[in-house]
């Protein structure tokens, strides 16, 4: 992972209603500018009609 979450990332994570990684997950917990974007990013997901369940669940397994 660079230093921030990718858009794309951030896509797969809704559409596919993905898991967050361990990584991920500890980076929005340090970073308000990614936070600050994903939730930006759930909302419009949400407004045009997808159900969005992150970033609730995290993958401790998977490393990103």
């Amino acid at each position: 992972m660079g230093n921030h979450i990718r858009i794309d990332r951030a896509w797969i994570l809704i559409q596919e209603a993905d898991f967050l990684s361990a990584k991920e997950a500890e980076h929005l917990e340090k970073c308000c500018e990614c936070r600050e974007f994903l939730q930006s990013f759930v909302s419009v997901a949400r407004y045009i009609g997808f159900s969005v369940i992150f970033p609730s669940r995290i993958d401790r397994e998977r490393a990103a």
